[in-house]
């Protein structure tokens, strides 16, 4: 007796692209400045830290970000992405600063998605 085959649905998208796609939306909306869409990425995103992007965000006339050499670990309903983050910002009066952090970022996986759960940045070497 043979068992017919499941028809296939679209293709089944590894969690590493899923997880490189929220670090792609990450990035393009700190670029942004756009709070929802980084609290629609990082539902647990604090109050305090809320405010401090708030502030930075109106005090920035333009930011870039990188994150560079993402390495992703993924355990299950859980994952870690580690990277550099290079933050370029220019501020309303037209300073320039950047920095690059040792970033670990770790993600939870839900029925909705991944989304981000913590970030860790080290200090600048």
């Amino acid at each position: 007796v043979t068992t017919p085959a499941l028809p296939s649905s679209s293709p089944v998208v590894p969690a590493e692209g899923l997880i490189k796609e929220v670090l792609s939306k990450y990035e393009a909306a700190l670029e942004g400045r756009n709070l929802d869409a980084i609290k629609r990425l990082w539902p647990s995103l604090g109050e305090t830290q809320q405010a401090a992007m708030q502030k930075e965000f109106q005090h920035a006339s333009r930011i870039a970000v990188t994150l560079l050499t993402p390495q992703i670990t993924v355990s299950g309903n859980t994952a870690t992405a580690t990277f550099t983050r290079r933050y370029q910002l220019q501020t309303t009066e037209g300073s320039r600063l950047q920095t690059d952090n040792r970033t670990t970022m770790t993600l939870r996986h839900t029925n909705a998605g991944w989304f981000i759960d913590q970030i860790r940045f080290e200090a600048p070497r």
